[in-house]
């Protein structure tokens, strides 16, 4: 047993750390689609609805600062799953986060940029870690 723990202790110290990969995210209001990039090569896309006219959804440079597999507004009183809280960074949260939501047509959301499909939602999800610098235009 102890000839074993010194083996894996050895191969543990032998392995190098392998650098994140670099996660990014583009929306393009004009397509209502959005890219998710690793290491700046497009791995994912899908179609997305946005904000109307009277509650767009603001073009900018924004950052993922909260990821929440369901979470719960008071304002509206209900539940967004695979919820992806996006700041400008000035650690003031926008209104625009991504999550999931039924469809209701193209540029029909209060700003937020809603994924349609459940297991969609999901995936983009698990792709997108905290931090991760989301472009929208």
């Amino acid at each position: 047993m102890k000839i074993l723990l010194l083996i894996l202790l050895a191969l543990t110290l032998q392995v190098k750390a392998i650098p994140a990969a670099h996660v990014t995210v583009k929306v393009i209001l004009k397509d209502q689609i959005l890219f998710v990039a690793v290491d700046g090569k497009p791995i994912f896309s899908t179609p997305v609805e946005t904000g109307k006219p009277e509650t767009p959804t603001e073009p900018g440079v924004y950052y993922v600062s909260l990821k929440e597999v369901q979470y719960y507004s008071k304002y509206f009183k209900m539940d967004f799953p695979y919820f992806l809280r996006l700041n400008a960074g000035n650690n003031q949260p926008t209104f625009f986060p991504i999550h999931y939501f039924p469809s209701h047509g193209k540029f029909s959301s209060h700003g937020s940029i809603c994924i349609t499909d459940w297991m969609t939602a999901k995936k983009v999800y698990d792709l997108i870690p905290e931090g991760t610098e989301v472009t929208i235009e």
